[in-house]
């Protein structure tokens, strides 16, 4: 019997991915550690899953960046680009309210964007964000 429609287990699983990376991140900062540092560490550890967008250029690595953000709350508001360079927008991550639940402000949330470092390093693109208020602009370039 499934009580659960396929949205309704989405939106929870988006939610506790979420909630997961929130609480990691103060989980670090409570013990003192750079919250960086534990971003890093974990996108040197996703990099072995990013190897078939070797070569593959900086659209098809953006698309997969930004559904990795949507996959745990934040929303796409714009992908544009190319091989040599892509862009896309992200808003809505993290949530504010579920980020000052967990004693966590926008400066810790966001060490979380350098998850990408290492993987763009892997797939030989030079990888920037930025945030503007609630959004946050990913570029990958060559």
């Amino acid at each position: 019997m499934n009580e659960f429609t396929n949205d309704e287990v989405l939106q929870q699983a988006k939610a506790n991915a979420q909630a997961l990376g929130l609480v990691s991140t103060a989980y670090v900062k409570a013990k003192g550690l750079p919250v960086s540092d534990y971003w890093s560490f974990v996108g040197e550890k996703f990099t072995s899953g990013w190897e078939s967008l070797q070569g593959k250029g900086a659209l098809a690595a953006m698309r997969m960046f930004a559904l990795n953000m949507v996959s745990v709350g934040g929303a796409l508001d714009s992908l544009s680009g190319d091989e040599r360079r892509a862009e896309a927008v992200i808003s809505g991550w993290p949530s504010t309210e579920m980020a000052e639940g967990f004693g966590v402000d926008n400066g810790d949330a966001d060490s979380a964007y350098a998850v990408f470092d290492a993987i763009a390093g892997l797939l030989g693109l030079k990888y920037q964000w930025s945030r503007q208020g609630e959004r946050v602009t990913l570029v990958l370039s060559q």
